[in-house]
């Protein structure tokens, strides 16, 4: 029995940018100190603390150009560490 060939000029697009861009930012990311959990499918987490929110900013604005997370800012989040010092932090996910 024959298998039948996918037509790639027949996948649907997306907004994408170049491929190797994505897969360049996600591997970077995930090299650095992203996330990703399993759910089902995979979705991806980037956190940051406040005093690098331009990136995580510019990151979040990338990957919500591509369609790939909610296009809503990240909100400030304050954590409590060790010896009773606050932390401010971003964090976003994107879609599985």
């Amino acid at each position: 029995m024959r298998r039948a060939r996918t037509n790639l000029n027949s996948m649907t697009k997306t907004n994408y940018p170049e491929d190797t861009d994505l897969i360049s930012v996600i591997i970077g990311s995930l090299l650095a100190d992203a996330n990703g959990e399993l759910r089902g499918n995979v979705r991806f987490c980037f956190k940051q603390s406040a005093k690098h929110s331009g990136y995580l900013l510019w990151l979040h604005d990338f990957f919500a150009i591509c369609g790939l997370c909610n296009s809503l800012l990240p909100e400030i989040k304050t954590l409590l560490g060790p010896n009773g010092i606050t932390y401010f932090t971003l964090k976003f996910y994107t879609y599985t």
